[in-house]
């Protein structure tokens, strides 16, 4: 009995560790900054996704800002920002930035083309199978053309 409410405990405590997707409704800003806690540790090949759904539909560029931190090992992922028109329907890619780490990195994306979307995704897709990465801070930014 004692060696099954360990278990138990353990995997309590494992899915609670387990970065959790977000999302975010812009009404008339054009920027926001995320918060982020010890839920969002992305591990081993896992994905995650921040879903920002913009409150008008006009033709703008976007500036992102993300900041993670490697909590264990080396790890490596694709940051992704995606626009998409409607709910339904596959996500069109924005731009990319391929990330290997084993300390605190920040890094700017910018897309300089005039399009219009409105939802966008930013996803951490990781490529490491042992190794653990935490989202520190990520800013986004939407410029009305």
């Amino acid at each position: 009995m004692k060696k099954l409410l360990i278990f138990l405990f353990i995997m309590s405590v494992s899915f609670c560790t387990i970065a959790q997707d977000k999302a975010y409704t812009f009404k008339n800003q054009t920027f926001v900054d995320l918060s982020f806690g010890a839920g969002d540790t992305i591990v081993a090949s896992d994905t995650y996704s921040i879903v920002i759904t913009a409150g008008q539909h006009v033709k703008n560029t976007q500036s992102l800002y993300v900041d993670i931190d490697s909590v264990s090992g080396t790890p490596t992922m694709e940051i992704i920002l995606q626009g998409r028109l409607f709910t339904t329907g596959a996500w069109i890619p924005i731009d990319t930035t391929a990330w290997a780490g084993t300390g605190d990195t920040a890094f700017t994306m910018e897309n300089a083309t005039a399009k219009r979307y409105r939802f966008y995704r930013i996803y951490f897709k990781s490529a490491a199978t042992a190794q653990k990465a935490k989202v520190m801070d990520v800013q986004f930014k939407v410029w009305r053309e």
